[in-house]
């Protein structure tokens, strides 16, 4: 829908904004085995899980508030003048990849308890979402529709993984 150069710029976003989910990687990276040796205690697990998504979600918000600041003042002498656009599409992007990064730790949780395929359907119906999104807004608001979009299915997706860990508790 847009120019090559936009897309570029767009890129320089999403990169730079996806850099934030290091954190969560290596946190469910670190907690998948930990929650899958409590597969007899659901609740301890759900525990674990919302102390997980707490502490994630909050330090990847913190970094985002730090590289957004960053951005903002650096962004122009590193990349040029041309790649400005970038700045508001990062900056929505980040309620999107904040709720990533606590999804992902509610996925090492359903993955856990057994429910892995809830991780595949979830993430079709993000995918789904985000192109249907970018279909209908990208046209009219350029690369800060892509993030909107983009941000809109995170969110989306953190909420329905919210209410599947809650599920995981029940299925035992």
């Amino acid at each position: 829908f847009l120019t090559p150069a936009l897309t570029g710029v767009y890129m320089i976003a999403v990169q730079i904004a996806e850099r934030l989910w290091m954190l969560s990687q290596a946190a469910s990276a670190v907690l998948l085995p930990r929650l899958s040796t409590m597969h007899a205690d659901p609740k301890g697990r759900l525990a674990l899980t919302k102390k997980g998504f707490l502490v994630v979600s909050g330090l990847t918000a913190l970094a985002g508030m730090g590289l957004a600041i960053a951005l903002y003042w650096l962004l122009g002498p590193i990349f040029g003048d041309e790649y400005l656009q970038a700045f508001p599409a990062f900056a929505w992007l980040l309620p999107g990849i904040i709720a990533g990064a606590g999804a992902r730790v509610q996925s090492s949780c359903i993955a856990a308890a057994g429910k892995p395929e809830w991780n595949m359907y979830v993430a079709i119906g993000v995918v789904t979402l985000n192109i249907v999104g970018n279909i209908l807004l990208v046209p009219s608001f350029g690369i800060v529709g892509a993030a909107w979009a983009t941000s809109v299915a995170y969110l989306c997706n953190a909420s329905i993984k919210f209410y599947l860990v809650r599920k995981t508790v029940n299925i035992m």
